[in-house]
């Protein structure tokens, strides 16, 4: 008889801790599926949460890139500006031989000619083209002065916020007793836009 009851109490505990493991199995397993799914949204949340953080620590660093960026885009529209107005680059001409100490007799407007070549170049196949949003202007100067003078001319070209370029130069002697040379020079500057309609 104490063998029997030993049986049924051992039967019954087995029983009580397996209905425990299947009642904690069937509340719990729903429980803890849905406490790793909380953990899961909250590491993403955490994971956006810093990316958020960066990005606004970052924000300061990109404000000064875009600062600096404003000051290369006012310099870039000086050099190759919107406008093809060509008394800008006559006004820089006549600076430029002003404090050389020389000349201009003459200039000529020689845009349509320049865009002209630009769109031939195009044409052929090999040939270095222009960027299609820059378009080229030109202009025939005489200058006279000395060799000097024609020196620092040219430097003060160079030196010129507005993109110039000096495609040719012819120097001649105006007189041999004296030091005067008149030079004739064919100049390339640019404009960033379509070229004007004729």
């Amino acid at each position: 008889m104490i063998r029997t009851s030993l049986n049924v109490a051992y039967l019954s505990v087995t029983g009580v801790v397996l209905i425990a493991i299947a009642v904690s199995f069937l509340v719990f397993r729903p429980m803890l599926i849905t406490l790793s799914q909380q953990r899961m949204q909250n590491q993403e949340r955490d994971k956006t949460i810093t990316e958020r953080n960066t990005f606004l620590k970052s924000l300061e660093s990109k404000q000064n890139m875009l600062d600096q960026e404003k000051t290369s885009e006012r310099v870039l529209s000086v050099a190759l500006p919107e406008s093809d107005s060509f008394d800008d680059v006559v006004r820089i001409l006549q600076r430029s031989a002003t404090t050389a100490g020389g000349t201009i007799r003459t200039i000529n407007n020689t845009s349509v000619e320049q865009q002209r070549n630009a769109l031939i170049r195009q044409g052929r196949e090999g040939e270095e083209q222009l960027f299609q949003s820059i378009t080229p202007l030109g202009a025939d100067i005489e200058f006279i002065g000395s060799y000097q003078q024609l020196r620092v001319f040219l430097g003060e070209l160079e030196k010129s916020p507005r993109l110039i370029d000096v495609m040719s130069l012819d120097i001649s002697r105006s007189d041999k007793t004296t030091d005067i040379i008149t030079v004739k020079m064919s100049l390339r500057f640019y404009h960033y836009g379509s070229p004007a309609p004729q």
